[in-house]
């Protein structure tokens, strides 16, 4: 009943006045309160806070992301720099590697060749020692003959 009063009543400070608030679906809810409860302002004022809104979020975005570049900056320059050692380390690895491996190479060739003089030096002392056999048997046979 007071809805409808208000919706015929006048508009006169201090009467309850209806207001009608659009919907989502289209439809509009009216509600009922004292004029001065009420701000009046065009409903273009939602679309321009709306908007107002939009710009503030952008805004707040960009400062960010501007924020998180600036602090992503130092970050990508330790980043390149342990690259960089990184690369260094794994051409040291390669170096060991190799280095490794020549010294493998050399280690088989120092038992090879400390084989070959093994062998040598039996076979330099086997004719030493027929030489002197022959050399003492030759002196012997000559003080003798």
């Amino acid at each position: 009943m007071e809805l409808r009063a208000g919706l015929r009543g006048s508009s006169r400070k201090g009467n309850k006045i209806p207001h009608k608030i659009p919907l989502a679906n289209g439809n509009s809810c009216a509600i009922q309160g004292k004029n001065e409860d009420f701000n009046h302002k065009p409903m273009n004022d939602s679309a321009d806070m709306k908007q107002a809104s939009l710009k503030d979020a952008a805004n707040a975005l960009q400062s960010a992301l501007s924020a998180l570049e600036k602090s992503l900056d130092p970050m990508l320059g330790r980043l390149a720099l342990l690259e960089t050692k990184a690369r260094e380390a794994e051409g040291f690895s390669e170096d060991r590697s190799r280095l490794a491996a020549e010294l493998d190479e050399a280690l088989e060739n120092r038992r090879v060749r400390e084989a070959e003089f093994e062998a040598l030096s039996k076979q330099t002392r086997a004719e030493l020692d027929m030489t002197i056999h022959a050399l003492k048997d030759a002196l012997a046979g000559g003080v003798d003959g």
